[in-house]
């Protein structure tokens, strides 16, 4: 049995961070301006863009564990940005469907983003 331990060239995943953490300021830049209104698709995006970045910038094909820790630091990104517009009372918009707040929304997406971005890049590296 063998692993796939593609390495990472120099430079690559600090890129992905840099999408995931450019993402996580214009939304909290967004939400500082207009407390009142939800930005659904931020956490999603957030959290998902990080695992797809890799794969892009892969000379070769990651390995599933790569692949998986991207979308865990992406969930975590995304998680700690909710809690800093939590916290500065930023995330004050309507929640949708069966959430009953944006925070609780915000996290779920999060987790759907990371999942989503998990399964596009395991289907693109192919």
């Amino acid at each position: 049995m063998t692993t796939e331990t593609t390495p990472i060239a120099p430079g690559r995943l600090p890129r992905g961070l840099l999408y995931s953490g450019g993402l996580a300021v214009v939304w909290l830049i967004a939400a500082a301006i207009r407390p009142e209104v939800t930005y659904h698709l931020a956490p999603i995006l957030v959290a998902g863009v990080l695992p797809i970045a890799i794969v892009l910038d892969r000379e070769g094909a990651p390995g599933a564990k790569v692949l998986a820790s991207a979308a865990g630091i992406g969930f975590a990104v995304a998680a700690v940005t909710t809690a800093l517009l939590a916290g500065a009372g930023w995330l004050e918009g309507p929640a949708l469907g069966p959430f009953t707040s944006a925070v609780g929304e915000s996290l779920a997406g999060a987790a759907f983003g990371a999942v989503t971005g998990l399964l596009i890049a395991a289907l693109w590296r192919r």
